[in-house]
């Protein structure tokens, strides 16, 4: 995936996500989801949405967006073999809608990672913030290092359950930036 790619896609007055890109479809491809785009159509966002403190975090962007403000922030999107970097916009649209912009930052590779690619791994879940995609071993940090604090090895593999970590709400809330609407 380029820089230049922008991942879109748009919900409803309900939310309910109405389309996605061509941008949304490749990354989905690209990320081991084939053909995700037909199975979100139609759907609400918040089926997509992991843990109360990220549908909270959510849920205040959505109506911030609603109520006419452009916000704009930093989040990341990792594989097993990168660390993706991203700026997502959130814009209001006609009718409250609201239109969701992605657009890669900066990738960097690294040693792949099974556990990232563990969702569906059986066992006690290992939380992961769905923002800064660290884990959680006694404090958020990076998956290298919760491995080694867990005591994990790559066929040790556990589930993963998704929130949004204190730092990052804080982070999230506090750096949105607003833009005049269009």
């Amino acid at each position: 995936m380029t820089t230049e790619t922008a991942i879109i896609y748009r919900i409803d007055r309900d939310d309910l996500i109405v389309s996605v890109n061509d941008g949304w479809r490749t990354f989905a491809d690209a990320n081991g989801a084939p053909g995700l785009a037909e199975k979100v159509d139609g759907r609400p966002m918040w089926d997509f949405v992991a843990g109360m403190e990220a549908t909270l975090l959510w849920q205040e962007i959505v109506a911030r967006a609603r109520s006419g403000t452009v916000l704009s922030f930093p989040y990341r999107c990792d594989s097993p073999g990168q660390r993706r970097r991203l700026t997502m916009k959130v814009k209001p649209l006609e009718g409250d809608g609201v239109e969701f912009v992605s657009t890669v930052a900066g990738v960097e590779s690294r040693d792949p990672q099974a556990l990232l690619s563990s969702h569906y791994a059986e066992g006690m879940p290992i939380r992961s913030c769905s923002w800064c995609r660290r884990f959680d071993a006694g404090g958020f940090v990076e998956v290298e290092e919760a491995i080694l604090r867990l005591g994990l090895l790559e066929q040790d593999l556990r589930p993963i359950t998704h929130t949004i970590c204190e730092r990052c709400v804080n982070d999230v809330l506090a750096t949105l930036e607003e833009e005049p609407s269009p």
